[in-house]
């Protein structure tokens, strides 16, 4: 079953709510330990890259999915690793 959870979250020093699935949430934790970053950092570099058409909640999902695309193909490749997290920001835009 798929249950949506409501959090508060603060970035840029202002409180707001998230909606996202347990799922989510769990990627969103294990992207900011994998990266060794704070959730509120990484919640300011999406809000600061995003497309404006694009609310928040919206923003972490495309960074979430853009972050594991990019993750696979660098994974997959013999290329040299890339960065994966600079990456997935910059494609929010």
């Amino acid at each position: 079953m798929i249950i949506l959870t409501n959090k508060v979250v603060t970035f840029h020093k202002k409180k707001t709510s998230m909606r996202l699935t347990n799922l989510e949430w769990d990627i969103f934790n294990a992207v900011c330990e994998h990266e060794k970053i704070r959730r509120r950092t990484l919640l300011e570099h999406i809000c600061e890259t995003r497309s404006h058409n694009l609310n928040m909640t919206s923003a972490v999902r495309l960074f979430m999915l853009l972050y594991l695309y990019n993750k696979s193909i660098t994974e997959n490749s013999n290329k040299k690793r890339r960065d994966t997290l600079h990456r997935a920001l910059q494609q929010l835009n």
